[in-house]
């Protein structure tokens, strides 16, 4: 690989990595806050209001979104994070036995404790939908719905924020896929005396 086409490698990397630490730090920042939020809702609206169980499985779909959005584009530009750190490994002729760079090593498996806070933010995520549709249950009692009506008002809203997290699994399994597809790729096309 000539100098040229590495400088303009490293170029490349210098912005999505620069791309990648913002849309990190601003889409996960919501988070803290968004699940004060919604906690507050959910427990201060146990005592007022028809619609807060409603309203608190709609805001927490609302947060499940945004996280997916950004877990999506993150993933998105580490994907070429990982490309990238592939050819400029092939131009600097390291081994890919090596240890990879840092984007190889994360994309797809995330940061260690990632498991850890996202069963924490799930345990959460859980309770709140949990009380917010035993309120809704509640409500759509003293409005004398149907037992049909009682089930598809709960069960609608706890489907779509399945269906969220859901989608943010099959993500992370397909990336995971991906970066190991890009590494394959690549250890077949490098020679091993490289």
């Amino acid at each position: 690989m000539d100098e040229q086409h590495l400088r303009a490698l490293l170029a490349e990397y210098a912005a999505l990595s620069s791309s990648f630490d913002k849309h990190a730090a601003v889409g996960y920042s919501i988070l803290p806050l968004a699940l004060t939020a919604i906690g507050g809702v959910a427990i201060l609206g146990q005592f007022k209001g028809e619609y807060v169980g409603i309203g608190s499985s709609l805001l927490l779909l609302l947060v499940i979104a945004w996280i997916g959005v950004s877990h999506t584009l993150l993933n998105r530009i580490g994907l070429r994070l990982v490309a990238i750190e592939l050819r400029i490994r092939d131009g600097l002729a390291l081994d890919m036995r090596e240890e990879p760079f840092f984007f190889t090593s994360f994309i797809g498996y995330g940061c260690p404790g990632y498991n850890v806070y996202f069963s924490y933010f799930a345990f959460i995520a859980v309770l709140v939908l949990f009380f917010s549709m035993y309120h809704w249950w509640g409500t759509l009692t003293t409005w004398n719905c149907s037992l049909a009506c009682h089930v598809a008002g709960v069960a609608i809203p706890v489907a779509l924020n399945i269906g969220g997290v859901l989608t943010m699994y099959l993500i992370d399994r397909r990336v995971a896929r991906q970066r190991n597809a890009l590494i394959d790729r690549r250890v077949a096309q490098v020679p091993i005396s490289q």
